[in-house]
């Protein structure tokens, strides 16, 4: 794996992931766990 693709393959677990992770934060900015889902495949 170049380190390129390891770049790529990154950046597009972020795009998922920082979202997901947000809207399971409560509102008042305390932090609480995270259920995970499948990381979907992009591209």
């Amino acid at each position: 794996m170049s380190l390129t693709q390891l770049f790529s393959d990154v950046d597009d677990f972020c795009q998922w992931f920082i979202p997901e992770w947000e809207k399971n934060q409560l509102e008042n900015g305390d932090k609480k766990g995270i259920v995970l889902v499948p990381y979907p495949k992009v591209k």
